[in-house]
């Protein structure tokens, strides 16, 4: 959220002033308006003053945020006073300096067109309020309808209001960073219990089915002919690339999580990647015997992302596409400029998914979880990954599919962002 500024007129200096005020901050919470307004009320009362006043800096106004509950107290919760015309309380957060004025009305400075003169609020004694970070928050004092030579007594009296006040504040910070830590302790452990839940279910269960097959064969080597060793052979490498790929994919996600990875964008060429993301499957493809047909614009194509988000993305949408499709199959590969946007299309002619399947593609559940046409293991994490990179590169997604005839995945990139 970008820095809020306010500009304040400083009596006597003749210049307008720019401060930072309160941005990103916590409400203040009843307790503490409950004890501040105690605090104004027995501050005008032992001063015996008909105002006292908490006051809140705003971008275009000062509002008084509380004020003390005497009857004779003309200014009232909730008014506010337009910026630029000097008021006191303009003064104390410009200096950020105590003020203390005995008679206005006398006082060459303050005597002409200042709009407290004007209501007979002719005395002030005021101290800034900042916030623990050095911004802004407004200003407590008491004014006087007459000349008031506001005594050391009362002066030390607004300075222990100054110092309730901003200790109040920075509890407040420290309660709602805590709050915000606890609440990311929580989504924390939330994500841990699930990394933990996937690698128990997904890569241990995979793991084990490869201890199986090589037990198999140690055991009864003699006994199988080369074609049958052939078989135990695919069988596991297929399961080893799907334990690489979950392994590949949690680290990512683990990164982005507990990370809070963020994007490193540049221009990239969104054709080799797709090429070389296909000399990585050659062997998947070759074994399914699929074909893999290209459509390319031109070969040159960039688009302007995170060049290692994007390629985890694809890799997942094109093991799925291999995965789901059968046997001497095809997948479509495209590539293509729309109406300012690059489109990445991949298509399998594979199993498809229902509306339901689609609807909840994006959720990890191992109830979600399906084999491929030739047993390939599927965890459900790949697509998690697809969805939080492509929204963090601003790459839009679709998804068509009809089941028993194919799925389609369309990628928008946004060409935004200019060529140096």
């Amino acid at each position: 959220m970008a820095t809020k500024y306010s500009k304040v007129k400083v009596r006597g200096e003749n210049e307008l002033k720019q401060v930072v005020i309160g941005t990103l901050k916590p409400k203040i919470v009843k307790v503490i308006t409950n004890k501040w307004q105690a605090l104004i009320d027995t501050a005008a009362n032992i001063c015996n003053v008909p105002s006292g006043l908490i006051t809140q800096l705003k971008e275009e106004h000062l509002e008084v945020f509380l004020n003390s509950s005497n009857e004779d107290n003309p200014i009232k919760a909730t008014d506010t006073f337009e910026l630029g015309f000097g008021h006191y309380c303009e003064k104390v957060i410009g200096s950020q300096k105590e003020l203390v004025i005995h008679n206005a009305s006398q006082d060459p400075v303050w005597r002409n067109e200042d709009p407290e003169v004007k209501v007979e609020m002719i005395s002030y004694l005021g101290v800034p309020l900042n916030w623990p970070d050095g911004e802004v928050f407004g200003t407590v004092c008491l004014l006087d309808n007459k000349e008031n030579s506001f005594n050391s007594n009362f002066i030390s009296l607004v300075r222990q209001l100054k110092q309730h006040i901003e200790t109040d504040l920075k509890l407040l910070i420290a309660n709602y960073e805590l709050k915000a830590k606890n609440k990311n302790i929580e989504n924390l452990n939330q994500i841990n219990n699930k990394f933990i839940s996937i690698i128990s279910h997904d890569v241990r269960g995979s793991i084990s089915s490869i201890e199986q097959l090589l037990n198999i064969m140690l055991c009864n080597y003699a006994a199988y002919n080369e074609v049958r060793m052939k078989q135990f052979l695919k069988s596991i490498s297929r399961t080893s690339s799907s334990v690489l790929l979950t392994l590949e994919n949690l680290l990512s996600w683990k990164k982005i999580d507990l990370l809070e990875l963020k994007t490193n964008k540049t221009h990239f060429n969104i054709v080799k990647t797709i090429t070389d993301l296909l000399v990585y499957f050659n062997l998947s493809i070759a074994l399914k015997k699929l074909k893999v047909t290209e459509s390319y614009e031109s070969k040159g194509i960039m688009v302007y992302a995170d060049q290692e988000m994007i390629c985890t993305s694809l890799r997942n949408i094109l093991s799925n596409a291999i995965k789901f499709t059968k046997s001497e199959k095809e997948i479509y590969i495209r590539v293509y400029n729309n109406n300012n946007l690059i489109v990445v299309e991949i298509e399998d002619t594979g199993i498809g998914m229902s509306q339901n399947q689609i609807e909840n593609l994006f959720k990890y559940k191992i109830s979600h979880q399906q084999t491929g046409t030739e047993g390939e293991k599927s965890t459900g994490i790949g697509l998690l990954l697809v969805k939080e990179f492509l929204i963090k590169n601003d790459v839009q997604l679709s998804v068509e599919s009809i089941i028993n005839v194919g799925t389609k995945f369309k990628l928008n990139f946004t060409t935004n962002k200019p060529m140096n």
